[in-house]
């Protein structure tokens, strides 16, 4: 008997364990198909939180001189600069708690929108008049990421920094 003989003998059960092998090794690349796209998938989400903390803003706001004129104004000098990336300043407001719970607003903002770079400083004075003594006081910061495509407002206040993103 000739060796190929048993091979053309049994060609029905070779080809029952090629197609069970074929199906076994299509399952096995499906799967790590499957591993592998998670796994970029995964890197994906990585990259683009990364990139997404590169181009946030994270501004910072240093109170300087507040002065008292004797008709009642009173005026703060802001200086706010911006690490991790550039800003587009859009506006500040400044709400100031009385005595005898009045507040009063007094906004500073820009005609349209004003780029700060990293390191750069950018100096705002707003004003109040008032005839009470001031008991406290918030400052709302309202910018863009440099794309112009994120929104943000940062609230500070004398205990508490708090920036979320404004849809």
């Amino acid at each position: 008997m000739h060796p190929l003989q048993w091979i053309y003998d049994n060609r029905d059960l070779l080809q029952a364990i090629s197609s069970v092998l074929i199906a076994a090794l299509t399952l096995i690349l499906i799967v790590l198909t499957g591993v592998y796209v998670r796994a970029n998938w995964r890197t994906m989400r990585l990259m683009e939180a990364d990139l997404k903390y590169r181009s946030t803003p994270l501004p910072s706001v240093v109170e300087g001189l507040r002065s008292h004129t004797s008709d009642g104004w009173v005026s703060w000098a802001f200086t706010i600069t911006v690490s991790n990336a550039p800003m587009l300043f859009e506006g500040l407001r400044l709400i100031v708690k009385l005595e005898g719970d009045q507040p009063m607003i007094s906004t500073v903002g820009q005609a349209g929108q004003r780029p700060v770079a990293v390191g750069e400083e950018l100096r705002l004075v707003p004003k109040i008049k008032s005839e009470f003594r001031i008991l406290d006081y918030t400052v709302l910061l309202w910018y863009f990421d440099i794309t112009g495509t994120h929104r943000y407002e940062t609230t500070w206040t004398r205990d508490t920094l708090l920036t979320k993103p404004i849809a």
